[in-house]
């Protein structure tokens, strides 16, 4: 065979493995697209008509509560993850605080501990507002990013999610205040709720004694009157 022939076989052949090459990135990279999760976008949301209630108070302040709203679910994403209520204990009403110790005390039998990471509120508008003769109902749609996992409390193995990755999600944060605790705040518990030792400080916010956190959610804040009735994830 001669050397042109030769070299017109090499350049054939290498062509050939470029045109093979091309091809099988091509297929992986849509594979890859394929396979892997598409990040969904956060949905507008529309503020409901709060004009109602702004009648009756004045001073209501949208950005306010929407504010305070998100810091109670980040106390009641890090009660979740020490097992430990108390301390938002006067932020929810009586059925609430109950279906979430049952849901605490389901995790601890199995051995189970949910964790939240890193929890960035992007968005927080009242959705839903209620006036009735009774109580006022407010709805806070909650758009927030995190690292969430389930892990084994026993050998600290993830059982599921990923705590590598960040995950959006949407929240349904329900609130109520009846007609007779807007006379009246809440009252402030006068015993810490850990070691049972007396509270001497208005506003404290933390237990002289074991240093524990006092009702963070609700120390100092002008919506203590409002409890939050309901936590729910919902899909868009």
């Amino acid at each position: 065979m001669q050397e042109v022939d030769i070299i017109l076989l090499l350049e054939l052949m290498g062509l050939a493995m470029g045109v093979f090459i091309t091809i099988g990135c091509v297929f992986y990279d849509k594979q890859k697209a394929k396979n892997s999760p598409t990040v969904k976008t956060f949905p507008p949301l529309k503020q409901a008509d709060i004009s109602v209630l702004k009648r009756k108070e004045p001073r209501f302040s949208a950005v306010h509560f929407t504010k305070w709203a998100g810091q109670l679910f980040r106390h009641l994403a890090t009660a979740y993850q020490v097992a430990e209520l108390e301390p938002i204990r006067p932020c929810m009403t009586d059925e609430f605080y109950e279906s979430c110790r049952n849901r605490l005390i389901a995790l601890e039998k199995q051995g189970e501990r949910e964790v939240y990471k890193w929890i960035e509120v992007r968005n927080a508008v009242i959705t839903g507002c209620r006036v009735q003769e009774q109580q006022e109902q407010l709805i806070v749609t909650l758009q927030f990013t995190t690292i969430c996992y389930k892990m084994d409390m026993k050998t600290n193995r993830i059982i599921s999610g990923n705590a590598d990755t960040t995950a959006r999600f949407q929240y349904e944060l329900a609130f109520v205040r009846y007609h007779a605790q807007q006379k009246k705040a809440v009252p402030r518990a006068e015993y810490c709720p850990h070691c049972g030792a007396p509270i001497e400080k208005k506003g404290q916010g933390q237990c002289d004694y074991c240093k524990s956190k006092l009702a963070v959610a609700v120390s100092g804040n002008r919506n203590r009157s409002w409890m939050l009735c309901r936590c729910a994830k919902i899909e868009w």
